[in-house]
């Protein structure tokens, strides 16, 4: 960042929580696109503890599930929901929970 973003005004501070989130989602995208190329296995997952430590729920992640879901990518959270699985077929062996389908069901 060269410069402090026009939005770093007092006068949108009441916006600070939303830029805040979209700003992490941002952020946990380039981890996922990072993650998919540099991956040897499907096994290697996401890791959302530093998202979760600053204040993101499962709730902030189903944006970022719909879009993967849409480009063909399946999901599944495991650890107590601080690791993000992607992979095409078949659910991780390391993978203790069950798949997000976002058509089929609520995450929430």
């Amino acid at each position: 960042m060269n410069t402090f973003p026009t939005y770093l005004k007092p006068e949108s501070v009441n916006k600070f929580n939303e830029i805040f989130i979209n700003n992490q989602l941002s952020l946990l995208r380039i981890d996922i696109v990072d993650t998919l190329l540099s991956r040897k296995t499907e096994n290697e997952y996401v890791d959302l503890t530093s998202y979760i430590r600053r204040g993101l729920t499962t709730c902030n992640f189903e944006p970022i599930i719909i879009e993967l879901n849409t480009l063909g990518w399946k999901c599944s959270f495991s650890f107590n929901n601080t690791a993000l699985f992607i992979y095409i077929n078949d659910i991780p062996p390391n993978c203790f929970t069950e798949t997000i389908d976002i058509n089929k069901t609520s995450l929430f």
